[in-house]
């Protein structure tokens, strides 16, 4: 079982031909056709390069006995980038280069994980990556540490939002108060020099 991690934020599970938000606050899935996902397959695997349609059609059916048209590969991409949009990601996921093809954004960050005999996902190393070295955790580890430390920062922003909004609500409330209590003795004072320059004979 192979899955892709993108940007640590969406697993497209080239198996089930399935993509899943693990964003926290939206879990969207959108679900690629067959030959959908063996494009997508193969544009990340040769992320970096482009891949002409021909190629794309050898990888996607040919290779599975299909025979099609050159227009079936412009209709899988616009599935692929939809099913992208639908989850939350932009379009230019999937990048199209005049006369020569397609290649997937080499601005998104890509991790390969295999589901090794033992069960446990096995981290293969990206090749743009600094840190050659494979990395070994349980799948729920694999499901989006950032997310978890983005959901850890929103949680935590939002306490001290709420902190700081009722200590601006009391300092307004303060204020007030001893404004008034200013004005009350002021106006006490005033009455009384009014008072006693009447009295004067």
């Amino acid at each position: 079982m192979t899955k892709y991690i993108i940007n640590s934020t969406l697993i497209f599970d080239s198996t089930i031909a399935k993509l899943t938000s693990v964003d926290c606050e939206t879990s969207n899935t959108a679900n690629l056709s067959a030959p959908a996902a063996r494009c997508l397959e193969s544009l990340i695997v040769s992320r970096g390069n482009v891949l002409n349609k021909m190629t794309l059609l050898e990888k996607s059916w040919k290779d599975y006995g299909f025979v099609v048209t050159d227009n079936s590969v412009n209709q899988v991409i616009s599935h692929i980038r939809k099913c992208f949009q639908h989850v939350g990601f932009g379009k230019d996921i999937i990048v199209t280069v005049p006369k020569l093809g397609y290649q997937f954004n080499p601005e998104y960050r890509v991790e390969v994980h295999q589901e090794n005999a033992a069960g446990r996902m096995e981290f293969a190393p990206d090749e743009n990556d600094d840190i050659p070295a494979l990395r070994l955790a349980e799948e729920h580890q694999v499901l989006g540490l950032a997310a978890a430390k983005k959901c850890k920062l929103r949680a935590l922003f939002h306490k001290y939002k709420m902190v700081l909004t009722a200590a601006c609500v009391t300092s307004i409330f303060h204020f007030i108060f001893s404004l008034s209590d200013r004005l009350f003795d002021y106006l006490g004072s005033h009455d009384h020099f009014t008072h006693s320059f009447l009295s004067l004979p």
